[in-house]
């Protein structure tokens, strides 16, 4: 299993190794049946590591879906739309994997405590890229879904603006 944050949380990525130009054995590892994707389109990936890249697709258009690969390698098969950045949202802030390099977001380079007032303390993590320290949580007092969000927001920005450059 693959750690996809700084959260102790995992996902088991093994079975998104397997090559596409089987479809046959990617169903096989990832233990779908091959009815839930009639009508559905096998996508090429970029290498065997892109944990990003939909294997699966369908629609046209404005209603064209990518299968996310993380939720479907879950046992969930969880389709969002590719034209409306739902796909790109969805693999960027809710399991913390890169649109770029089509691998997870890469943990701070260290963390530390620091104190948030009313006594209480919040962590932050250090951006191996631009080396600032980064609140790795919420500065209120409020649960959130996806705590790791703080930090992938972060750490996209740093390596798109690297990317881009």
């Amino acid at each position: 299993a693959l750690s996809l944050g700084y959260h102790s949380s995992s996902v088991d990525l093994e079975c998104d190794r397997v090559n596409i130009d089987d479809p046959d054995m990617l169903l096989e590892a990832e233990g779908a049946d091959l009815g839930l994707l009639a009508g559905c389109e096998p996508n090429v990936i970029r290498s065997p590591d892109d944990m990003y890249t939909p294997r699966w697709m369908r629609g046209i258009g404005k209603s064209k879906e990518g299968l996310c690969p993380v939720c479907f390698s879950a046992g969930k098969q969880n389709w969002k739309r590719m034209k409306c950045s739902a796909y790109w949202y969805h693999l960027n802030y809710f399991h913390g994997v890169s649109s770029l390099t089509g691998r997870p977001f890469p943990n701070p380079q260290a963390t530390r405590m620091v104190p948030a007032g009313s006594g209480r303390q919040r962590q932050q993590g250090q951006c191996h890229i631009c080396y600032e320290w980064v609140d790795m949580e919420s500065s209120r007092k409020v649960r959130v879904n996806v705590p790791e969000i703080y930090w992938w927001k972060h750490i996209q920005a740093c390596i798109k603006r690297t990317w881009d450059e």
